[in-house]
Parts: C-alpha cells; sequence; structure tokens
C-alpha cells in the first residue's frame, strides 16, 4: 500500500493511501517511523503503526492519572480499560512503565500508608484494607506496613480517643457508654481490639470492660 498523502490534524495525522485505506496516527508514530509520501507499507507495517499509536495514547493517559495523584497499577489499568482500550494494550503500556520505573506498586503503597498512618492516624487493618481494594499485592502491602508496630498503632488510637473525647463530653456521662462507642469507632478505623484496649487502659477510660466486635 502506497501513501499519498500526509495530513497534520493537531496532534494526530492521517494518512492516506492509494487504495483509498486512511488512518489516523499520532504525529509522534509518523515522525519515528519517517513516513513520507510515496512509502509503500504492507499490511503487517500498518498494523504495528496503529498499535504504536493506541499505546502512545494509552501511556499518555496513564500519565495524566498520575500527574493527579499516586496510583496503583491496578487502578491504572482499570481506568484506562473504562476508556474503551484493549487489555492486552493496556498489560504492555504498564509492564513497560514498571521496567522504566514510572508505575511502581510498592513506592505508591509506601506513599498510601504514610498518608493514613501518619496524618489520617489509621489502623494497620483498615490500610490494609484500603490498599487490597486498590489492587496492590499481599506482599507488596506487608512491605510497605513493615515499619508499623504496635506502639505506633497504640499511639495513633490514643490520639484518636483524645479528639473522639471532645466531642462526646458533655453528651454522654456514663462511663461504660462512652468506652463503648470508642470502642466501635476505633475498630471502624482499623484497630484489633488488642490496641483498642490497650489505648482506652492508658487513658483510664471505662473501667475494665471488655468489647467484642
Amino acid at each position: 500500500m502506497r501513501i499519498s498523502s500526509i495530513q497534520k490534524l493537531r496532534n494526530n495525522v492521517e494518512i492516506y493511501f492509494e487504495d483509498g485505506l486512511k488512518i489516523k496516527l499520532d504525529y509522534r508514530v509518523v515522525f519515528d517511523n519517517g513516513l513520507r509520501r510515496n512509502d509503500d507499507l504492507d499490511e503487517e507495517k500498518v498494523n504495528s503503526l496503529l498499535s504504536q499509536s493506541e499505546k502512545l495514547k494509552i501511556k499518555d493517559s496513564a500519565f495524566r492519572f498520575l500527574a493527579r495523584r499516586h496510583h496503583s497499577s491496578q487502578e491504572i489499568f482499570k481506568k484506562l480499560l473504562n476508556k474503551g482500550y484493549k487489555k492486552e494494550d493496556i498489560s504492555a503500556v504498564l509492564e513497560k512503565m514498571k521496567r522504566d520505573g514510572f508505575v511502581d506498586d510498592l513506592l505508591f503503597a509506601k506513599a498510601f500508608a504514610e498518608e493514613k498512618l501518619t496524618k489520617k492516624k489509621l489502623g494497620l487493618i483498615k490500610v490494609k484494607a484500603e490498599l487490597m481494594k486498590k489492587g496492590v499485592d499481599r506482599r507488596i502491602i506487608d512491605a510497605a506496613l513493615s515499619h508499623a508496630d504496635s506502639s505506633m498503632m497504640e499511639s495513633n488510637a490514643v490520639l484518636l480517643i483524645e479528639k473522639k473525647m471532645k466531642f462526646l463530653k458533655g453528651k454522654e456521662s456514663d462511663e461504660k457508654k462512652i468506652k463503648q462507642k470508642l470502642f466501635s469507632f476505633l475498630y471502624s478505623k482499623g484497630f484489633d481490639s488488642e490496641i483498642i484496649t490497650s489505648a482506652l487502659n492508658k487513658l483510664n477510660i471505662g473501667g475494665d470492660e471488655n468489647f467484642d466486635l
């Protein structure tokens, strides 16, 4: 198939062939392949050019997602799939981006954990669940959270209790009910019963009652 004309359209280029075929390519594909009028291309080459163009679009979309915030590879995959790209093309692009260091689930998980544990003061259970929901591998999650020990979790729980107590103050006088509400609150934030009990005892809240959720 011989190219009869090449027309520039903003970031794309339309390639017209003598047999009436017309294809649209990313301008970078045209430049990288040195396409010119009268070039003779076979079907395999045309398909290769279309594939290159499609993968550049996928890569551009992925970078736009990453420019807004950190993403796990699975988050990016789902968003690209929703844009109508083919699974095999998305996978190929993401694998290349991983090799080049642009997509890194461990770095994502560490940044996510830092935000949730240090700023939001959440518990490990909650953070693990949120990372799993974002498609991060369990081994990567464990590595990202390896620094979060029971002492850190207890400190987080204590801080949340102190904040919650300011809200409960004047609204509830029954110590047992206060402790139960605090226990439920901390459980919803991702702390296990052992950490919750330890934090409550540290602040001398509610006596010796234990709660099981």
